[in-house]
């Protein structure tokens, strides 16, 4: 299989089961193709990872309500979205926050405790202070933390953990600026 890799950097979708799938298959972590994999599909990114070649989960979070803010705002018009919805559009946020159950196209109107649910792969139905306390373990004990609202700072706390290099050199596509790549992780590194 042909690897697509553009200014030294591999191309790969691990955005899609698709993609993970054609990962797999390339080997991509297996044959040490990639160091760092991004990929907002966690349980089944791990599919890539094996016994003796574990990754390193990190991800950068911002408080809840935010997120919420956001998410509300992004799922009115992210059409390509499993959670999009258009009703959101004509909805305040206030009333967005107020609501619960589904719209009428069935539909979750807000998604609650989404970190939980996503982390306990628990997508539907009633979580329970289990499922709230296997997302904290998961959290304290599988990855490293950056917080949005200190974003420079998380970064440099990645680079120093993971042991992420920098190498300055030219490039034509961007008009011949400097372009930073991270090289040389001393782990795989995967983020959410």
């Amino acid at each position: 299989q042909s690897l697509d890799i553009v200014n030294g950097i591999l191309n790969m979708d691990t955005h899609s089961l698709k993609g993970i799938t054609s990962s797999k298959e390339a080997g991509i972590i297996s044959n040490n193709y990639a160091n760092l994999l991004v990929s907002s599909l966690l349980h089944e990114a791990s599919a890539l990872f094996t016994p003796q070649k574990s990754g390193q989960l990190f991800t950068i979070m911002r408080h809840p309500i935010h997120t919420s803010v956001s998410l509300f705002y992004y799922l009115s018009y992210a059409k390509w979205e499993q959670f999009y919805n258009p009703e959101f559009g004509n909805m305040t946020l206030y009333e967005y926050a107020s609501s619960s159950g589904s719209n009428s196209d069935g539909h979750a109107a807000m998604i609650d405790n989404w970190l939980v649910r996503y982390l306990s792969h628990e997508e539907r139905g009633e979580i329970s202070i289990w499922h709230l306390n296997f997302a904290k373990e998961m959290l304290e004990t599988k990855f490293v933390i950056g917080l949005f609202d200190h974003l420079e700072e998380s970064i440099f706390r990645f680079q120093y953990y993971f042991g992420w290099n920098h190498d300055n050199h030219n490039s034509s596509s961007s008009g011949g600026g400097n372009h930073t790549a991270m090289t040389k992780a001393k782990k795989n590194t995967v983020c959410l």
